[in-house]
């Protein structure tokens, strides 16, 4: 009989939070590591557009070299950039997707779909858990590992929304002197776009993500 994989709940729950002498530096050469961040809102009229564009940019990174693509596995562009890297190993199989974690109950306010889902992608990559229990400032943590731990980024980041978390790891990253690729900037090339609220928003279906190999 042939032995069943685990679960994604018991395959999350099995993580060991890392050490401090980790989060120093989570790889001794990072010149091949690329961060993703960008909202978890994502315009509906943007999704085939933007999932166009991440298997471009993607494969154009691993052409000129990089390899190991670090996600902080939020809902929204996190995913959809996961499962674009999880669609180029299939050509690529040496491409590595690792997740930083913030804390262990990270999507414990998600719907059962969308939690499935996240669960269902954390088996596709290598999982870095970073604290055990959700506390102030673990996700901003979170965010500046990325980019530490990073040569570049691959963003979805409308400048226009001034107040977000990646708003704050665009900056972050900025002092930090690393380059970034701004797909939104590729999608609305001319000027930037206003700001959406909530009514021209719709949350990104992470039901369109298939994780099947």
């Amino acid at each position: 009989m042939n032995k069943q994989p685990p679960t994604p709940e018991n395959l999350l729950a099995k993580i060991p939070v890392i050490t401090d002498a980790d989060r120093q530096r989570l790889w001794a050469d990072r010149t091949h590591a690329c961060f993703f961040t960008g909202h978890r809102r994502i315009a509906a009229a943007d999704l085939t557009r933007l999932n166009d564009a991440l298997d471009r940019e993607l494969e154009m990174l691993v052409w000129q070299g990089f390899d190991t693509f670090l996600c902080g596995a939020a809902m929204g562009f996190d995913l959809m950039a996961a499962a674009a890297v999880f669609r180029l190993k299939n050509i690529q199989p040496h491409v590595r997707l690792v997740y930083l974690i913030p804390c262990r109950n990270q999507d414990a306010k998600w719907n059962e779909r969308n939690r499935r889902l996240y669960r269902a992608a954390l088996a596709h990559g290598e999982i870095l858990l970073l604290s055990e229990n959700y506390t102030d400032g673990c996700m901003q943590a979170r965010n500046r590992m990325l980019v530490d731990n990073a040569a570049m980024g691959l963003t979805y980041y409308n400048p226009r929304v001034t107040v977000s978390g990646t708003g704050m790891t665009v900056r972050y990253a900025e002092k930090q002197n690393r380059p970034m690729v701004s797909l939104y900037g590729l999608l609305y090339p001319d000027a930037p776009k206003p700001s959406h609220d909530d009514e021209q928003l719709s949350l990104f279906d992470m039901s369109e993500i298939d994780w099947e190999d």
